[in-house]
């Protein structure tokens, strides 16, 4: 759905993936592009009985993205009840990539290795937490 924002323009888009936006169900990413140099972030947030959880998540370019070879980090500590870590992985080309994760304790050693396979313009949430 394209959205057309004029040169030193703005545009806020709330609840793009529920009722009042596009009406989507499910989890994925969204693809911003523009002939133009563009600033985009994006506002995760959520409103319960116990109170309220917001995060901003800043856009990055396609080049960006994490490559064969670079390692990224999440991190947890039993002390953090309550608390956890969740991971997503997203796919933006073609052809299907595999991709390896390793839980590894404070020594080190790897204690869950899992291998996800990620189909072409897709995403996955690991079947099994590592």
């Amino acid at each position: 759905m394209p959205i057309y924002i004029p040169a030193l323009g703005t545009a806020v888009l709330n609840d793009i993936a529920g009722t009042t936006g596009w009406n989507v169900t499910g989890t994925g990413a969204l693809r911003i592009s523009s002939a133009a140099k563009i600033i985009a972030t994006s506002r995760i947030f959520v409103n319960t009985n116990t109170g309220s959880f917001g995060q901003f998540v800043p856009a990055f370019s396609r080049a960006s993205a994490l490559r064969r070879g670079v390692i990224a980090q999440v991190s947890n500590t039993p002390a953090a009840t309550g608390f956890r870590a969740n991971l997503g992985l997203f796919n933006p080309n073609p052809p299907t990539v595999t991709v390896r994760l390793e839980a590894r304790d404070p020594a080190g050693a790897a204690v869950a290795p899992n291998t996800n396979t990620v189909p072409g313009s897709s995403h996955s949430r690991p079947a099994t937490p590592v």
